[in-house]
């Protein structure tokens, strides 16, 4: 019997290759790998994002007031502007562990320039203690 090969891409799964090492006192937890949704929507989004470059640390914060959707997620850069929001289709479990107090932060992990403004690739981890 042969076992069919799988391919990461076609699952969404994320390559442990590629994951920061882990300390020793805790374990971090990919959740997602995503794009940053909605930038177009907060002004000039050359703006908000120049000088981000992949690997750098952005901020989570939960939205639950955001009358579109109550597990919204914003997505701030190193300043602390609001540039986008993780994906509806990603937010369920990742606002459901912020609510709980959970230790979640979010990565740059690529960035493709368009017309219109850039695209975010983004990864979601968690640290568990």
């Amino acid at each position: 019997m042969t076992v069919p090969a799988i391919n990461p891409d076609q699952y969404d799964l994320i390559d442990p290759s590629t994951l920061p090492p882990i300390n020793p006192s805790s374990f971090r937890m990919p959740l997602a790998d995503t794009i940053i949704v909605g930038t177009c929507f907060r002004g000039d989004p050359f703006e908000l994002t120049a000088g981000l470059k992949e690997g750098d640390a952005l901020k989570l914060v939960r939205e639950p007031e955001n009358r579109y959707d109550t597990r919204a997620i914003k997505v701030l850069n190193p300043d602390g502007m609001h540039i986008g929001y993780v994906p509806r289709s990603k937010n369920e479990v990742i606002s459901n562990l912020m609510d709980a107090g959970k230790h979640v932060m979010c990565e740059i992990t690529w960035m493709k320039e368009y017309f219109e403004g850039p695209e975010i690739g983004i990864r979601i981890s968690m640290d568990d203690f």
